[in-house]
């Protein structure tokens, strides 16, 4: 993986991933808004919003 990060505001501007075929994906970052406030519950997958989906915990 590269990632290109700009030199004025240290943020990242792009990375690049590389497979073992030699394919390469660019993502290229437009718009950043750093530190957003973002709530916990976000992070929670709730199973019962999507029925008939497995959940398989691997911890």
């Amino acid at each position: 993986m590269r990632i290109n990060i700009g030199k004025k505001d240290k943020t990242i501007q792009s990375y690049t991933m590389f497979d073992k075929s030699g394919n390469r994906y660019t993502y290229t970052i437009t718009k950043f808004n750093p530190n957003v406030k973002v709530d916990d519950a976000y992070f929670v997958f709730d199973p019962k919003k999507y029925p008939g989906v497995d959940v398989i915990d691997l911890r």
